[in-house]
């Protein structure tokens, strides 16, 4: 042993035999023992060294310093994160996890909780548990004691993500409005010369409206090029009727207007190999559909899309799909639904994003009266700049119009056009675990020849979303 090493084991007493050999560890694996200066052997040294041979891609040297810094102190929390680190670092994923674990339930700041959270995530990621270590990466942003952390943590999940075969999205809004039975805005209309008064269920109706949706896909066959994505769906609209709307209605109670639906899908996402790549999507959805409890549909949809950029500015859209609905009410309203999209999207010079859309459908179907065809133009606008600090914004306006061949209301059948607005305000300021509250208003006209079918809807909705 040299000069320097009897220095610095001569500093340790006889109950420090984890040090000592933590020393002998250093000079041997480290080469510290060629040192033109005497080494004093303090934790923090210890600690130091160690970092610099996990960094140095020597994780078991690492191992060893915190095993010995921890035998000395159980509660040395930078020693037990230097520990976590090693030992996902060697492989130890299940003792890495057990250390975060720890050090999370220990943890007396952001900056202590945002280490936790990601040495966990790292060790969840490194052991195939992507879906978790998005969680956890979830709950480090939370905790990220400055700007540079929360960035680090965002850039980590998009990576886990991108490589997680398993993606999980869950909606929530909560909707006041002013139709929530889809009811007319008349309370008579005009039946061949007679005028007919509505019944209190057939105007609209006040309420509120609850929807919580879940989603869920595994991705599959993934290569640079595309991959296979199997999709499972839910989705619940719980409705309440106010005062007002139940004295008009008496008869009708909220969970009448309940919606629900679940589908199964399987599709394709890909980019075809051009220098110009086209990003493209086809698949196929089953689905079951419940209106007011009872069951509404059973439906088959097949749909196609594709999107090609002209420019890094500019892209050019367009989707195909046609859907078969077995009614369950009433077998003669069963009907074939064919639609076509055509749109395009531009970034401006400022950043802010324009979107136009045109769909185009026509329904088939055994009852005349179901039979129809229509045409929507949709033209959306998203601000790139935030209009106040944290509140970021998005709007559109849609024009719809809808003819039915036929209508036991009218001769000639009968017209429907639809104008709605929508604005979306995002505050992503408030954020908790990356989710941000959102706040949705909408509203919406239909005029018909017919008064029976003629509404209007206001609806103000406060939801959540991800902020990344």
């Amino acid at each position: 042993m040299s000069l320097y090493a009897k220095r610095a084991a001569s500093s340790f007493t006889a109950n420090n035999a984890v040090l000592r050999l933590a020393l002998i560890l250093l000079l041997a694996c480290a080469g510290l023992a060629r040192a033109e200066q005497p080494l004093v052997l303090t934790p923090d040294n210890m600690l130091a060294v160690a970092q610099q041979a996990l960094s140095g891609g020597q994780p078991d040297v690492a191992l060893r310093f915190a095993d010995a810094l921890l035998a000395r102190n159980g509660g040395d929390k930078q020693a037990l994160l230097l520990r976590a680190q090693a030992r996902r670092a060697t492989g130890d994923t299940a003792g890495a996890k057990t250390d975060a674990q720890a050090l999370w339930r220990g943890a007396e700041s952001d900056t202590e909780r945002f280490a936790a959270a990601m040495v966990m995530a790292q060790a969840l990621s490194s052991n195939g548990q992507r879906t978790m270590a998005q969680w956890w990466l979830r709950r480090a942003a939370q905790h990220a004691p400055s700007d540079a952390a929360y960035e680090k943590a965002k850039r980590d999940f998009a990576y886990v993500r991108s490589r997680n075969p398993v993606a999980l999205q869950f909606s929530l809004s909560a909707t006041p409005s002013s139709n929530v039975n889809g009811g007319s805005a008349q309370d008579r209309f005009n039946f061949y010369g007679f005028e007919v008064e509505l019944s209190g269920d057939a105007q609209a109706l006040s309420g509120f409206e609850a929807t919580l949706g879940f989603d869920a896909a595994y991705r599959f066959g993934r290569t640079e090029m595309g991959n296979w994505e199997a999709t499972f769906g839910v989705e619940s609209r719980s409705v309440w009727l106010t005062s007002a709307a139940k004295a008009q209605a008496p008869n009708v109670q909220g969970s009448d207007f309940a919606f629900a639906a679940a589908q199964f899908g399987l599709g394709r996402k890909g980019k075809t190999a051009a220098a110009t790549p086209i990003s493209y999507a086809f698949g196929a959805t089953l689905a079951h559909n419940w209106y007011g409890g009872r069951d509404l549909s059973n439906t088959l949809r097949l749909e196609a899309s594709a999107e090609r950029p002209l420019g890094k500015d500019i892209a050019l859209s367009f989707g195909a799909g046609i859907e078969r609905q077995w009614r369950q009410d009433s077998a003669t309203r069963s009907a074939d639904v064919f639609t076509l999209r055509f749109g395009g999207a531009r970034v401006l010079q400022n950043d802010d994003r324009i979107n136009l859309m045109l769909t185009g459908n026509r329904t088939d179907a055994e009852n005349a009266e179901t039979e129809s065809k229509g045409a929507t133009l949709r033209l959306g606008w998203t601000k790139a700049a935030p209009i106040w600090d944290g509140v970021a914004l998005s709007a559109g306006i849609t024009l719809g119009l809808r003819d039915f061949a036929r209508s036991r209301y009218a001769v000639g059948g009968r017209h429907d056009t639809t104008i709605g607005v929508d604005l979306s305000l995002a505050f992503t300021e408030i954020e908790y675990l990356g989710f941000t509250p959102s706040l949705d208003l909408r509203a919406s006209r239909t005029n018909s020849n017919v008064g029976l079918f003629e509404s209007e809807d206001l609806g103000v909705s406060l939801g959540i979303r991800s902020a990344f």
